[in-house]
């Protein structure tokens, strides 16, 4: 989803999801400047991929979420 589209929803939810739809897709900076809307359009989707360090942590090797969700889909 572009933050173009993601902005769009977020301004048809309404409420919080309104009034922050610029800063939560990147079209206003924190200090509620216009961002370069140039490269929230660039940006790449996040990858959702188990990070390698979780196995030194935990000794046993890491899972996706989609791993993780699809094993406890019945718990919801």
């Amino acid at each position: 989803m572009t933050p173009a589209k993601a902005r769009d929803l977020y301004l048809a939810q309404g409420g919080f999801a309104a009034a922050n739809a610029d800063f939560l897709t990147g079209f206003q900076t924190y200090s509620g400047e216009e961002a370069d809307s140039s490269q929230a359009e660039e940006s790449a989707p996040a990858v959702s991929a188990a990070m390698p360090t979780s196995e030194e942590v935990t000794g046993k090797p890491a899972r996706t979420f989609a791993d993780w969700a699809r094993d406890h889909a019945r718990d919801f």
